[in-house]
């Protein structure tokens, strides 16, 4: 079963952290204040991810709430293989 922890930074209210983990993958995830840039383990979104639809599902919940242009999104993720993570 995934675990997921969400907090803010003390010092910056503007960023939020979560971290979740499954089996062997674990992935850190940091949201801020930005212009709708996505980066995995330091690459753009589109160099990381392979598919098309999985690319979308990431972008999906700020597009939502109409906030896909107002957060950056830094996800470092370890473990698992693509298909884990």
């Amino acid at each position: 079963m995934a675990r997921t922890e969400t907090h803010s930074e003390d010092n910056d209210k503007n960023v939020v952290r979560a971290v979740g983990r499954r089996k062997e993958a674990s992935a850190r995830v940091r949201l801020e204040l930005g212009d709708g840039n996505i980066t995995v383990n330091g690459d753009d979104l589109g160099d990381y991810l392979p598919v098309q639809w999985w690319i979308d599902d990431v972008h999906t919940p700020l597009e939502i709430v109409s906030k896909a242009k107002d957060f950056d999104v830094s996800i470092k993720i370890s473990g698992g293989g693509h298909h884990g993570q």
